[in-house]
């Protein structure tokens, strides 16, 4: 019943991120087998009845709301556009792109991504999960019919999995620190790391302070862009 209300409230929130049950319905699963017996388990009526009907009273007035108002059930606000096209999704854009590519505008998700694929017996119960969320989360992304997503510093779309990614950059993070992980040069490999942090942490700070006072566009950035930013945080220093 508590995962029906989590379910809902998601839901509620942002509709495309109802793709987090993955997490529940993946836990644990490594192979065929074990999906199996995950899937089967879900399903029964003692696990699946509480889910659907705790999700269904947590989304409920929301339902009605929209039906009294607009005579619909679910409704879409985005009315005359095309929504997702999902034969073209833009992942090149959406990750690399000066416009607004995630990795570009924040370097740090590079290392949150790179620690999805690190193995840690801690997390090994969610990392199949994870890996099919992030995926599908970049192409539902990738897929909307506006990728640049408006005003925004980079890709606003995945500050809602960032608490999840979190996790992945400390296990990045670990693997980097740890002396028993990285035996030989592990002092000058710890010292790199620490510095490529720290300089990224700064520098999205940076643009951060430069897209509040307008130095960075909401839209339509380009290298140019940038470089009349770093002009100006030279002239600063």
């Amino acid at each position: 019943m508590v995962f029906g209300v989590l379910a809902g409230i998601i839901f509620l929130i942002r509709n495309t991120n109802i793709i987090y049950v993955l997490l529940y319905v993946f836990y644990g699963v490594h192979s065929v087998a074990a999906f199996k017996k995950r899937f089967f388990e879900i399903i029964k009526p003692a696990n699946s009845l509480p889910i659907f009907f705790a999700g269904m009273v947590t989304i409920l007035p929301q339902l009605i709301y929209w039906k009294k108002v607009t005579g619909q059930f679910l409704f879409v606000s985005y009315q005359g556009t095309g929504l997702f096209d999902w034969f073209r999704p833009h992942i090149f854009n959406v990750l690399f792109s000066v416009r607004k590519g995630a990795l570009f505008w924040c370097p740090l998700l590079i290392f949150a991504i790179w620690g999805i694929w690190i193995q840690n017996e801690k997390l090994v119960k969610i990392r199949t999960a994870s890996i099919i969320f992030f995926l599908l989360n970049l192409y539902i992304i990738s897929s909307w019919y506006c990728w640049p997503y408006g005003g925004s510093l980079g890709q606003r779309p995945f500050i809602d999995s960032y608490g999840l990614l979190a996790v992945y950059l400390a296990n990045f993070l670990e693997m980097f620190f740890s002396k028993t992980k990285c035996r030989k040069y592990h002092i000058a490999v710890q010292i790199a790391a620490g510095l490529l942090l720290f300089v990224l942490i700064v520098w999205n700070l940076c643009i951060t302070w430069g897209y509040w006072v307008h130095l960075i566009p909401y839209d339509e950035a380009t290298l140019d862009t940038l470089r009349q930013f770093i002009i100006h945080l030279r002239g600063l220093l």
